[in-house]
């Protein structure tokens, strides 16, 4: 029963092997391994440049659900997750994953207890598509069996599911996956009809294949990360009940960097599908607890720090590293300008200092992404090769930004003469006096102004304009003699 179960998984492991494979580059901060071992928030995976090397996750947990076999049955779950993935090159993971769980009825007309063992076997293949955004696939083979972790070959299901992962900004990746289970689980339990119905509650088997769906985001700071997401198995077929209750969730949860081969994480997810029939003539459906709480370690190794810091894989694509100093037209440093070159990104310090270490080797586009009152702007540098090629850029001066929106213009006599007028801008209130050229400009905000122009011995004029956001409004105009107003 076991060697047609590992020549299955072989199978497997050989099919995405000859995808194509992820050209290696610095991301933006990777998202740290999940349960399976492999990138992931929840149970929404992340697909990314995967770096060649290994892990290992433990992890275990406590969920509760609420009445659903009489008015006064609770069901308690204990359980646990132990996995360990394999990066054999850049952009192809496998990982080997072994459930347990112990559940407990109590309260009802029958109280009793079960242990369930399930062995699952994953694959993933990545591709990078542009900066910051990654596309792959995965393929999970589940082994649901009578006895714990002892597999029915004729209940083999199985996970094909399409990934994308975006890096929204370089500490906020957002992943989203949509897939299709062909599920066989239910040839596991072929007595189900003379289980109690809490022990058919606590199977977690289903008679139906189900669509896989879910969108979820991971936001980082420092040495910790956060997550959010949202997942669906839409059950689909004869024997499916309601939309609404096939299994759907919502999960949220946070890891810690404990260093760069140790992380500790930590998840609650709470179910939103209303509770099917679960009685001794009605299909199996996965009936998942109401209220999950997860805990567990994942021990990194042969990334140097890829989880959950972002580097990659050096020996695939030479990197170097670009130093430099961010300062004002006058010299004076600028702290917290964020610096990028592709994906890799870095904040100046007080001394407007940055150090942007992975770029790879060639021609390396710098930019600066100053904040107001000042505008990003952009520097070239070539990176030498070799995995320790350092540049140092020096100092980079930013200019102030164009103010949002301007009017300027030019005060003449008819004859032409250039005339020192003083102009103020109603309702703002603001004065300002033209050169001896009779030139002047004005910062102002977009908007409908009157423009007020007066000068000694010549006729005062009033001008109605309209500044456009960050546009330049222009007001040439000829006094006349006399001290009356104009328009």
């Amino acid at each position: 029963m076991r060697i047609p179960a590992i020549g299955c998984a072989a199978a497997v492991v050989a099919a995405l092997a000859v995808a194509p494979a992820v050209r290696a580059e610095p991301a933006a901060e990777a998202v740290g391994d999940s349960r399976d071992a492999l990138p992931g928030l929840g149970r929404v995976g992340v697909v990314e440049p995967l770096a060649a090397g290994w892990s290992l996750a433990w992890s275990g947990g406590y969920g509760y659900t609420e009445s659903v076999v009489s008015s006064a049955d609770a069901h308690h779950r204990v359980g646990g997750v132990l996995a360990a993935s394999l990066r054999p090159m850049p952009g192809l993971a496998v990982a080997l994953r072994l459930d347990g769980r112990y559940d407990r009825h109590t309260g009802g007309p029958i109280a009793d207890d079960g242990w369930i063992g399930d062995t699952r076997l994953l694959a993933r293949a990545s591709r990078h598509l542009s900066r910051g955004l990654d596309a792959g696939g995965q393929l999970a083979i589940w082994f649901p069996g009578r006895e714990p972790l002892v597999p029915t070959l004729d209940a083999t299901s199985a996970d094909l599911i399409g990934m994308l992962g975006a890096a929204i900004t370089p500490a906020v990746r957002a992943a989203a996956i949509a897939g299709f289970r062909l599920d066989r689980s239910a040839k596991s339990a072929p007595d189900a009809a003379r289980f109690s119905d809490a022990d058919r509650l606590a199977l977690g088997v289903s008679d139906s294949n189900a669509i896989l769906l879910g969108l979820g985001a991971a936001l980082r700071r420092g040495s910790i990360e956060g997550y959010g997401e949202w997942s669906w198995d839409l059950l689909v077929g004869d024997a499916a009940p309601s939309p609404m209750q096939s299994p759907m969730r919502l999960g949220a949860g946070a890891r810690v960097r404990i260093s760069d081969e140790w992380s500790a994480q930590a998840g609650l997810e709470v179910a939103l599908s209303a509770r099917p029939p679960v009685g001794a003539g009605d299909p199996l459906v996965p009936v998942e607890p109401r209220l999950s709480l997860t805990a567990g370690v994942v021990w990194h190794l042969g990334k140097r720090g890829s989880r959950p810091t972002g580097t990659v894989d050096t020996l695939a694509t030479p990197t170097g590293t670009v130093r430099g100093r961010i300062v004002a037209p006058d010299g004076r440093p600028l702290a917290g300008v964020q610096v990028r070159a592709g994906d890799a990104t870095a904040t100046t310090d007080a001394d407007g200092r940055f150090e942007l270490t992975g770029v790879p080797v060639g021609t390396a586009e710098i930019v600066i992404e100053a904040q107001a009152p000042y505008q990003a702007r952009r520097a070239t540098v070539q990176v030498g090769a070799g995995t320790a090629a350092e540049v140092a850029l020096g100092d980079v001066p930013v200019e102030r930004a164009l103010p949002p929106g301007q009017i300027r213009g030019v005060v003449r006599t008819l004859a032409g003469k250039p005339v020192a007028a003083t102009v103020v801008v109603e309702p703002l209130g603001v004065t300002v006096e033209a050169g001896d050229d009779g030139a002047f400009r004005i910062d102002v905000p977009p908007g409908k102004y009157e423009v007020v122009l007066s000068a000694p011995g010549l006729a005062t004029q009033r001008r109605q304009i309209q500044v456009e956001q960050n546009g330049v409004t222009v007001l040439n105009v000829e006094l006349r003699a006399g001290g009356g107003s104009g328009s």
